[in-house]
């Protein structure tokens, strides 16, 4: 078994920072996503249960007319692209 040393255990120290510090964020978005506003404010931090699932419904109404016209745009602008290049060759 090798043992570590102070420079190792220092660095695996920051590492597991760095990790944890970067995923909180993640973490604290799903927990969120969850929440209705009362839960929102009086339990801020913690998860809380019934898990409103409806939050994702709700989002997916007020986004999909814009998800749909970036697909539309990005599909037709690829096959213009493509037409052109092509043209051009």
């Amino acid at each position: 078994m090798k043992h570590l040393t102070r420079g190792e255990i220092l660095r695996h120290a920051v590492l597991l920072i760095l990790v944890a510090l970067t995923l909180f964020p993640l973490y604290f978005l799903i927990i969120t996503s969850f929440k209705d506003y009362d839960q929102f404010i009086h339990h801020f931090w913690e998860p809380t249960l019934p898990l409103r699932w409806e939050n994702y419904a709700d989002a997916w109404a007020e986004v999909s007319g814009y998800i749909t016209n970036s697909i539309l745009y990005a599909t037709v602008e690829a096959l213009c692209v493509v037409v052109l290049s092509s043209i051009s060759a």
